[in-house]
């Protein structure tokens, strides 16, 4: 799984929503959409380089981990204020 297929998931579900929460609101903010697109295509091209390390070197999990939290966080605040 990509790291930045989570922000991409992330954007699309809280797209539309009408919650007011800090982390809500960037993820809808206009210039977040292509980046997370610029992101995720960076990402596909730096992983076919050959100089690439491997997804379990240094900083990967960790990299992984933080941007599952930062989306976990989102969905999390939307889907309270949802209920």
């Amino acid at each position: 799984m990509r790291t930045s297929a989570t922000l991409h998931f992330t954007r699309s579900l809280v797209s539309d929503s009408t919650t007011k929460s800090g982390l809500v609101r960037f993820f809808q903010k206009k210039p977040v959409l292509p980046g997370v697109g610029l992101l995720g295509v960076a990402e596909l091209v730096v992983d076919k380089l050959p100089q690439t390390p491997d997804r379990i070197a240094k900083g990967g999990p960790a990299i992984k981990a933080g941007t599952a939290a930062l989306c976990g966080a989102t969905i999390t605040r939307q889907r309270v204020k949802m209920l």
